[in-house]
Order: C-alpha cells, then sequence, then structure tokens
C-alpha cells in the first residue's frame, strides 16, 4: 500500500514547497512584417511620440522611409532639401512594401510647399499651396497619382484639395522597382508630375498672390488611416534638383543622411528581421533639447514587463550627446488613489516614473536604473532612485531588461543582476489621465547633458527590441528561486515521474 501513495505525496510535495510562479505571456516577438497595433500604439492620448524612420541602407547606398499607422491619424516620415527655391525635385522611388490596412493610403512621394494663394506676405500658412506626386496603394494595389491642395489654417493641419488625377493605374507598377518621380514647378501656378515616364502635363493651381510661409521641399513615406492599419517602407535613390544633370544625393555617404544636403524628422517605429527597430539619427536632434522614439504597450499597468534590448553598432553620437534605449512607465502613486472617500488623482501629482535605460555617452556603454515621482504636476519631481547595473554591457549584444512592481518594491532586472527599491509610501494605482493608467513603453531616446545642449547636434542611435512579456507576479520571479523549496521545480517533477514509473513497474496491473 505505501507504494499506492508514491505519487499523491510528491505532488503535495509540488504544490505545497513552490511558490506560486509568475504567469508570463508573450506580448510580441516582432516576427510580423509591420507592427501589430491591437497590441501597441504610436500615439497616446496623454503622451505623444514620434512616429516615423528614415534611416540610409549602406548596403545598397540608398534612402529608406518607414511608416506605420495606429489606426488613430495621418503620420508621415520626411526628408527636406535644405535648397528652399527649388523648382524640380526628382527622385527613383522603390516601393518595398506596402498595404492600405483594409481602408488607409500607404505611400511615398515627392513633394514641396510652393506658394500662397491668400497674402502677398503670408505671416503664417493659411493660403499655401502644396504639391505631391505619389506611388502607393489606397486599396487596389499600387498607382502613381498626384495632388494639389492648400491649406486652410496657420499649422496646415487642416487643407481643401484643388485638384487631382491618377498617372498610372493600379495593377501596372510592381514592388522592389525603381521608378523615377519627379514634380516641377514654373515658378507661378503652374505644376508637371511625372513617374515612370507618364506625365500630367502642365496643371493649374489657384491663382499665386505671393510666396509660401514656409517654402519645402521634400520626399516623404506616409499612412493616412483612420480606423485601418497601413503600413508602407518605400527606398528613394539618385536626387536631382531642377533639371541639373549632376545628382545631388545618391545616399552612397555611409549610414549617416549628410546633414548639409537635408533636414530631417526622424524616429522610428518599424518591423525588421524579426525585431522592433528604434531609431534617432541625424541634424537637428537636438532642435528641441532631445529627441525620442516611443512604442506604448496598449495593456495597462502590468506588475511585470520585460525585453530583450540591443543596440547596434552602428550608432554614433556627438561628444556629449547621450542615447538612451529604454523599457519605462509609471508604476504607481504615492499619494493619491481616486477613491470616493480618499483624495482624487491631482493631475500628475504624486505618480512614480520608473526606467531602465542602456546608455551610450562619449564611446562608453553601460545600463542603470531610475525612479523619480513627479510632483507640482511636473513642474518639479523627487529622485526616488538611481543606480548603475555593474554588468558590463556592449554592443550588438541582446540583454534582457526587466521592471516589475512586486507588493512593496520595484524590482529593476538586467539579465540575472537586480536592483531593488522598497517602497516606503502608499502605493495606490497610477492616475487615468496623467500616467495612462500605468503605461509601458519601449524607446531610444537622445538628447544633451545639463552642461552640453547644442542644436543641431548629429549623430544616429539604433536599438533593436524583441520578445516583449508581461506578467502578473504572485510572490515570485520566474527566473529565480525566492523562497519555498530549494530543490528545482524540474528534479521534483523528475523524481514525480520516476515515482510513478516504479510504481507501474512492481504493479504490472496498474
Amino acid at each position: 500500500m505505501a507504494r499506492l501513495e508514491v505519487l499523491p505525496i510528491l505532488i503535495l510535495l509540488i504544490s505545497s514547497s513552490f511558490p506560486a510562479w509568475a504567469a508570463r505571456e508573450l506580448v510580441d516577438d516582432f516576427n510580423g512584417p509591420t507592427i501589430d497595433f491591437t497590441r501597441w500604439s504610436n500615439f497616446d492620448p496623454a503622451f505623444s511620440a514620434a512616429e516615423y524612420a528614415a534611416l540610409i541602407d549602406d548596403t545598397a547606398d540608398n534612402l529608406v522611409l518607414y511608416e506605420a499607422s495606429d489606426g488613430s491619424r495621418y503620420q508621415r516620415t520626411r526628408v527636406r532639401v535644405l535648397n528652399t527655391t527649388l523648382n524640380a525635385l526628382q527622385a527613383t522611388i522603390s516601393i518595398v512594401s506596402a498595404t492600405d490596412g483594409g481602408g488607409g493610403e500607404a505611400i511615398a512621394s515627392v513633394e514641396g510647399q510652393y506658394y500662397n494663394a491668400d497674402a502677398a506676405a503670408p505671416s503664417d500658412a493659411t493660403g499655401d499651396v502644396f504639391a505631391t506626386v505619389h506611388i502607393g496603394d489606397r486599396g487596389n494595389g499600387l498607382e502613381a497619382w498626384w495632388e494639389i491642395i492648400q491649406s486652410t489654417d496657420p499649422d496646415f493641419n487642416t487643407w481643401i484639395v484643388i485638384s487631382t488625377d491618377t498617372t498610372i493605374l493600379p495593377g501596372t507598377l510592381s514592388f522592389n522597382t525603381p521608378y523615377v518621380t519627379k514634380l516641377e514647378y514654373d515658378g507661378n501656378r503652374s505644376f508637371t508630375f511625372t513617374v515612370d515616364g507618364m506625365t500630367s502635363g502642365p496643371v493649374l493651381g489657384p491663382i499665386r498672390m505671393g510666396p509660401p510661409s514656409f517654402p519645402d521641399q521634400r520626399l516623404s513615406s506616409a499612412t493616412d488611416c483612420c480606423g485601418a492599419n497601413p503600413s508602407i517602407e518605400a527606398t528613394f535613390d539618385d536626387v536631382v534638383l531642377d533639371n541639373n544633370l549632376t545628382i545631388y544625393d545618391d545616399f552612397s555617404g555611409g549610414v549617416h543622411i549628410d546633414s548639409t544636403k537635408w533636414g530631417t524628422y526622424l524616429g522610428s517605429r518599424t518591423t525588421r528581421a524579426g525585431k522592433l527597430v528604434l531609431d534617432v539619427a541625424d541634424e537637428d536632434i537636438l532642435q528641441d533639447g532631445s529627441a525620442d522614439s516611443r512604442l506604448y504597450l496598449k495593456q495597462r499597468n502590468p506588475q511585470y514587463v520585460e525585453a530583450r534590448i540591443s543596440l547596434s553598432s552602428s550608432s554614433s553620437l556627438d561628444a556629449n550627446i547621450a542615447g538612451r534605449a529604454r523599457l519605462s512607465g509609471y508604476f504607481y502613486n504615492q499619494r493619491r488613489d481616486g477613491g470616493i472617500s480618499a483624495l482624487p488623482y491631482d493631475e500628475s501629482d504624486g505618480d512614480v516614473w520608473g526606467r531602465i535605460d542602456i546608455v551610450l555617452f562619449n564611446g562608453v556603454l553601460f545600463a542603470d536604473a531610475y525612479l523619480e515621482s513627479e510632483l507640482t504636476n511636473y513642474a518639479t519631481d523627487q529622485q526616488l532612485l538611481f543606480q548603475p547595473f555593474t554588468k558590463p554591457v556592449a554592443f550588438d549584444t541582446e540583454y534582457l531588461v526587466s521592471i516589475e512592481k512586486r507588493e512593496n518594491t520595484i524590482i529593476f532586472g538586467l539579465d540575472n543582476e537586480r536592483i531593488v527599491y522598497n517602497i516606503a509610501t502608499p502605493a495606490y494605482p497610477p492616475s487615468p489621465a496623467f500616467a495612462g493608467n500605468g503605461y509601458r513603453l519601449l524607446g531610444s531616446r537622445v538628447h544633451g547633458t545639463a552642461t552640453s545642449n547644442p542644436a543641431g547636434a548629429s549623430g544616429l542611435f539604433i536599438v533593436f527590441v524583441d520578445d516583449v512579456y508581461t506578467g502578473i507576479t504572485a510572490g515570485s520571479d520566474e527566473r529565480s528561486s525566492g523562497g519555498g523549496s530549494s530543490i528545482p521545480l524540474e528534479l521534483v517533477l523528475l523524481l514525480a515521474a520516476l515515482g510513478l514509473l516504479r510504481y507501474r513497474f512492481s504493479n504490472p496491473s496498474a
């Protein structure tokens, strides 16, 4: 009879000697061709974020522009020619991938802001006339078309379409095929749009009254949703200005965009080779003191989040400029809980924000953990923790980073190293509006220091992210024992299996 009790005793040992294990769930391994916006957001109602990517592919010597939409708004990636008096801009465009997402648009364009139809000396963008020629997908496959539009507000956020037409019908153009794309302006009100030798002929815009508020000619990729999730990847090469026989840029100068030729609007959000790519690059990355590329997790306030993060060795930044690969979020509020009988939330006051950074600064790599509490609604903050990890970090090496709120602690992890912060205050849920109910984000960030914050600093900072998990913990980290029996779970299961085998061997009829 004793042998009949071997298996139940072992099952009891498993259930009573080990803590409850963390429920850990894969959020994304980024193996799809585009970002899955059922899981992520690139625009948060409380916190704005960059949505775009512009990179030089130094293996193919071309400019690559990516764009993807989470279904909430029009988004675009642009590089602008620094020469602002152009009457013609030409580029060879190849569409690598494009999808309208089931109701949107995904387009690569040559475009510009050319004159004003309302005022001889405009003080803002109201009345500015914009012309563009597109290659893309708006629901029926690749095609080419052009538009002339006019701004109806001071910031060019709203506009009317003056005229538009299709240059090449769907079904003719192919992916990964170069098409010479050109926009010409006569200096008054006439435009000519050409794709692959097919031309619109001269097209008149509204009567010209004066110059544009901001003359601007650009290469662009864009997605227009809304409610759909369109995406596009396009390459641009052999740019020619004003019908000059000399190529302005063939993008063969390495991984950096030439800041003497282009002004850039940079940052990224794209998947490539099974990883998320977060980039900040090139001219004017510090125009406003910093530059970011972010992706927000739609799941709110998970107790545990982890990701595998690496820095590309192609990254390089000017002296005294820091680049940070980041996992961060708001984990609790230490002052208000929003309950009926308690203090209501007062904007961001008391929200506690934490992050793990892998940092590149003056050629040196290191990692640190940081925690702070917002005070007086972002006007000030209180540092709760700043501690470097002892583990060395290197380029092109993947590190498992994690942040966990477990009972009255915040635990920061870098591979097997832990930094633990003991919470000495109340720990209410983060505020709903200003901390986004506890958002989590992945990001890359480039910034100056307290003594070095130059405008126009240049560089390239490339971050790769993979295998994002979240979880709800129950007193144990899944990657460490943390109490209970010191016998590994695998050994206990093996013992149970051996006990069962022994029972069956001696009882053939069982």
